[in-house]
């Protein structure tokens, strides 16, 4: 049904995340300034990749909820070997370090991204909107926002409570929770 409701939040996203965007910017401004050319050229990458990286990933929910299921399998397939074979690239063929090596890994995430929004686009064929789509993004961002403080939250917890070593295998188990997800 309401196709018209995934534009509308896109472009609401779009306006606040330029707000995150004008952060970035300033520290990349700061790093230069400073004459750090690491932090310089991270958060230069950060802001090149801030707004697609956040605001398309929601993009192949769209295709699931569709119910493309071969389409989004297809994408995510395509993906998934780009980013493993550019990994392999930067760190066995040309030997380049962790930094450019998630540099790289960002980019190329935040192309297939770009390339999934024009994709996914032309499965939405109508423009009627849900009248209650900003009640529904409100709740929705609050749960995302406080999920966002949770982790960081047990985090400190596990690590004052039981130490580091506890704390890396935790989160260790939600980066391979997070790879079969």
């Amino acid at each position: 049904g309401f196709h018209g409701t995934v534009a509308k939040t896109t472009k609401i996203s779009l306006r606040t995340g330029l707000v995150g965007l004008a952060i970035l910017i300033g520290f990349t401004i700061n790093g230069w300034l400073k004459g750090s050319s690491l932090e310089f050229g991270l958060f230069l990458v950060a802001s090149i990749v801030f707004l697609p990286y956040v605001i398309f990933p929601r993009y192949q929910s769209v295709l699931a909820g569709l119910a493309k299921f071969k389409e989004l399998f297809v994408f995510r397939s395509i993906a998934m070997s780009t980013v493993f074979l550019v990994a392999l690239a930067v760190l066995v063929i040309f030997g380049e370090g962790v930094l450019v090596f998630g540099a790289s890994q960002m980019l190329v995430q935040t192309a297939f991204f770009i390339l999934g929004y024009w994709y996914i686009r032309r499965f939405l064929d109508n423009k009627s909107v849900d009248p209650d789509y900003l009640k529904h993004s409100l709740q929705l961002s609050a749960v995302l926002l406080l999920s966002q403080l949770l982790a960081p939250g047990i985090q400190v917890y596990m690590h004052n409570a039981l130490g580091p070593a506890a704390l890396a295998f935790f989160v260790i188990a939600l980066k391979v929770q997070k790879l079969f997800t």
